[in-house]
């Protein structure tokens, strides 16, 4: 999961660094929409490229490992709570 955790953090880190460039970075960290960051969602291949990457990463491949580590706790804590009774 560590693994996981990092590549996610390092595709946003990334994806935040390439947004620097643009006019509307500052705006955009200030979470005030303008017309020019609707114009990039809406029309920039290079968005459409980093979404589908962190569809990828971070929604199918981290969240499988999430659901799959929060089943091994819940089995953890099953055996754990039986060697306490």
């Amino acid at each position: 999961m560590d693994v996981s955790n990092k590549y996610v953090n390092k595709t946003v880190q990334k994806n935040i660094d390439d947004y620097e460039k643009y006019d509307w970075y500052v705006d955009w960290t200030l979470e005030k929409t303008t017309d020019e960051i609707i114009d990039y969602y809406c029309n920039s291949e290079d968005y459409r490229k980093k979404m589908a990457t962190f569809k990828i990463y971070a929604i199918k491949n981290h969240l499988a490992i999430l659901k799959q580590y929060k089943a091994s706790v819940k089995i953890g804590l099953k055996k754990l709570k039986k060697r306490l009774e």
